[in-house]
């Protein structure tokens, strides 16, 4: 009775430094969830849609996050090297194999799918067409970790290798528009992102940098008649820095 009497008074305690430092709304939400039983939990569940899982349809664990479109089309990596495309109802459209591990989520685009990859020799960047074909591959030194980015026509992708490489890509057929080398040392594990007017490419690296880079306009591509194209690289604009190398954050 004693202890029954001790965990009552600790509860009220919670309850009461709960209600002080939360607005009452959170605090009565997380009250309800505490007061329901397991089966008033379950029935809160949403509705499956789908038939099978996509998990039980694959033969490996997936590799990253799902990549859903509007049209509800979902875009996914295996550890396998297999890259697939599930309906909205949950069933296998195509699997595209020997992609290299995806872990991180495609850019799309008019059924095209671009993403990146990592594999034992380095990374890639490739392109699939609505079938699943690859269309294009562009090898990089190292993996490919942060999403690629498309411009807003969707006419260029740009690129971030965790060996701290930015490209830009031609959508088309995967024909490099520039490439600018980050200072040594820098690894990218996070998606660039494009100012608004896209005149502006910024980049976070895993020592906590942040570089901000203005994009050359694709008209700004000089074609020469001897040793194929060569592209303006974009200029520097400014770098901070948002915390110590040896910091962690949750």
């Amino acid at each position: 009775m004693k202890r029954a009497r001790v965990m009552s008074h600790d509860f009220s305690a919670r309850v009461q430094a709960l209600w002080a430092h939360f607005p009452r709304r959170i605090c009565l939400t997380f009250l309800t969830f505490c007061l329901l039983s397991p089966a008033a939990l379950a029935n809160l569940a949403p509705a499956n849609s789908w038939g099978p899982s996509p998990l039980l349809q694959i033969p490996e664990s997936i590799a990253a996050s799902l990549t859903a479109t509007e049209s509800g089309a979902l875009y996914f990596s295996a550890f396998n090297g297999n890259y697939y495309r599930f309906s909205p109802e949950g069933a296998l459209v195509w699997s595209s194999p020997n992609v290299g591990v995806a872990m991180n989520q495609a850019a799309v685009s008019d059924g095209r799918v671009f993403v990146g990859t990592v594999h034992e020799e380095g990374g890639s960047v490739l392109a699939l067409d609505n079938s699943g074909a690859i269309r294009w591959r562009v090898t990089t030194e190292s993996g490919v970790i942060a999403s690629p980015v498309l411009s807003a026509d969707a006419s260029t992708v740009y690129v971030a290798t965790y060996g701290g490489v930015l490209l830009a890509l031609r959508a088309e057929d995967g024909e490099q528009r520039w490439r600018m080398p980050l200072p040594e040392g820098e690894r990218v594990s996070a998606a660039p992102v494009l100012s608004a007017d896209e005149g502006s490419l910024y980049v976070h690296t895993n020592s906590h940098q942040v570089f901000a880079f203005q994009t050359p306009h694709t008209s700004q591509v000089v074609l020469q008649s001897a040793g194929g194209a060569q592209s303006q690289s974009p200029s520097i604009l400014w770098q901070r820095s948002i915390g110590s190398a040896n910091s962690t954050y949750f």
